[in-house]
């Protein structure tokens, strides 16, 4: 029996590599045993080592990602000193546009380029038989002292006669975990940047197998799973189709859908608009909104339409909308970048994304390096550090601006003081998280741990010493923590708590639970007070508000709610008069 290793180094414990689970299902061939090893970028190299000469195979089939090479080379360097005489395979959009010198210098024996999943179970059975290997379309190896590399494309995968790449036992064990699927593979545009821009067409699955394995999930109840589609509404009627089967269908599955914004017709948006709260996420491309930048890159995108269709989804508050941008696109300089940031915070998506172009192997971008003066990582990911339009000084504040990005507004855990900041217009969003940055470098914030109330310490300190007024950045942070965190509350934010006698009191009422707290019905006060926080805040004009903080679980996210006593005072008065 030969045994084979499918492993992978995945970027955070929650994602799943379906590359390898396809691969798996997809090769039953007698005598070959195929397991699953998956690990993540941030697990020490010596354990991942230790992990892989365990297994004792005779074949190490890894999937190398722009994240994960670095690491996944040194890792089979080694490997191979232990095992010389195991066959170290790799294959994935990393190593598939290799050049022969580049791909025996990652120190694998053999590389499968594209598509994988008719392939890998022949070549797998060509090993074990000891057979050769020279007339398999897309597989270049170098062994035994003869190295071949074969040009010759693959035909294209028939996706219907593919097996669905989760068995049963991990659906049930990976549920919490963010699983992906493809519903199609290929993609109509011909984005610069992008590697789907080297295939060529679109394959879809049959809409009976699509809905079957769809159910699959929902029936095994997987919290996320996200489409990698790379533009899920390009076909609007099979969109259509889709969304429509998940929404007559019961479960608690999220599904994650990359869409072109521009291209949400009205029937789609009226889909979304009827969808329950935690059912559908998207995410939309803009990268730009400049129609010279996007024309330069080959983007076909209508920027007006994209804001006015995420505006509509935005206001119905039951669809989670991510969206992204890109520094670094050709001609484009920081002022530019600006525009585009602050325009898409005038949209108010739940994230944004601000990425920084790679130009990566084999896309239409090595065309451009030149003409506009690109200088780049010389390793993965192949991040720009310049060119004629933005200076590496330019695209390093944009590195600081996203990471506070990442901290404040797309953790969603600040929405009603960013909601204060924006509502002053005072500055620009981008010129506010530019400031914010500076504050952070400032202090070398970037250069150590923060903890969780540390972030709300910093803005609070940051906002105060830029105009804003005190009592109501303690307030609207205040009202973030409860709503986001946890109690009790900091001490900076001077907490207020209703004394426990009055909360008591308030809670041996019948009809106050039933008002205002109904979901607790029938519980005595003592396991009230344990799962809802009594915080008194300041209405302004000495009026005080009484706000009642309980757990709250919407679709993927776990937040608190709120309930305004506005006649507490004089009910409680009432209540301890009597």
């Amino acid at each position: 029996m030969m045994k084979v290793v499918l492993a992978s180094l995945n970027t955070k414990y929650v994602h799943t590599n379906v590359a390898i689970r396809s691969l798996k299902t997809n090769c039953h061939i007698d005598g070959i045993s195929v397991q699953l090893r998956e690990f993540t970028i941030n697990d020490r190299e010596e354990h991942i080592l230790g992990r892989l000469v365990e297994e004792k195979a005779q074949v190490y089939a890894f999937s190398i990602y722009i994240w994960n090479l670095e690491p996944t080379r040194r890792i089979m360097g080694n490997l191979k000193k232990i095992r010389p005489d195991a066959w170290i395979v790799v294959g994935g959009p990393e190593v598939s546009y290799l050049t022969e010198s580049e791909a025996w210098e990652l120190g694998a024996d053999l590389v499968i380029s594209g598509e994988g999943e008719k392939i890998f179970p022949r070549v797998m059975e060509a090993i074990s038989k000891g057979e050769s290997l020279e007339e398999f379309a897309g597989v270049s190896y170098n062994k035994g002292n003869k190295s071949i590399r074969v040009l010759t494309s693959m035909e294209p995968v028939v996706l219907d006669e593919l097996s669905f790449p989760y068995t049963k036992q991990e659906l049930n064990q990976l549920k919490d975990n963010i699983l992906y699927y493809e519903s199609s593979r290929g993609c109509p545009y011909s984005c610069a940047y992008c590697m789907s821009s080297v295939e060529k067409g679109l394959r879809n699955k049959s809409m009976t197998k699509v809905k079957e394995e769809l159910t699959t999930f929902l029936e095994a109840g997987v919290k996320l799973v996200k489409l990698v589609d790379r533009t899920f509404n390009c076909n609007k009627e099979r969109a259509k189709e889709i969304l429509t089967f998940l929404l007559d269908q019961e479960g608690e599955t999220c599904f994650h859908f990359e869409v072109a914004a521009d291209l949400l017709d009205e029937e789609l948006l009226e889909l979304l608009g009827r969808t329950p709260v935690g059912r559908f996420q998207l995410e939309a491309g803009v990268q730009s909104v400049h129609p010279e930048t996007l024309k330069r890159i080959a983007r076909v995108s209508n920027i007006p339409q994209v804001k006015e269709n995420m505006n509509r989804i935005l206001q119905k508050e039951n669809v989670h909308v991510h969206m992204d941008l890109i520094a670094g696109l050709p001609g484009e300089g920081l002022e530019q970048i600006a525009r585009s940031f602050n325009e898409i915070m005038d949209v108010g998506p739940h994230m944004l994304q601000l990425g920084f172009l790679k130009i990566l192997k084999g896309s239409p971008m090595e065309n451009m390096v030149e003409s506009f003066g690109y200088k780049f990582q010389g390793h993965p990911p192949y991040q720009v550090l310049k060119n004629n339009s933005i200076s590496y000084e330019e695209l390093w504040l944009l590195h600081l601006v996203e990471h506070v990005l990442e901290k404040y507004y797309n953790s969603g855990n600040f929405p009603t003081t960013l909601e204060m900041v924006r509502n002053s217009e005072e500055q620009t969003p981008f010129d506010f998280y530019c400031g914010l940055a500076a504050h952070w470098d400032k202090k070398g914030f970037f250069d150590r741990k923060i903890s969780k109330d540390a972030l709300y310490q910093i803005l609070f300190d940051y906002l105060c010493q830029n105009g804003f007024h005190r009592p109501m950045v303690e307030q609207t942070l205040k009202m973030d923590y409860l709503l986001q965190a946890s109690w009790p509350l900091p001490p900076f934010l001077h907490p207020t708590p209703l004394p426990k006698e009055k909360a008591f009191a308030l809670l041996h009422s019948q009809g106050f639970v039933e008002e205002y707290l109904k979901d607790y019905m029938g519980k005595p006060p003592k396991d009230i007070v344990k799962q809802v926080y009594f915080e008194i805040f300041d209405g302004g004009r000495g009026n005080k508000r009484l706000g009642l903080f309980s757990p709250k679980k919407t679709g993927l996210f776990h937040r608190n709610m709120v309930r305004w006593v506005e006649d507490w005072s004089s009910r409680l008065d009432l209540m301890l008069n009597n």
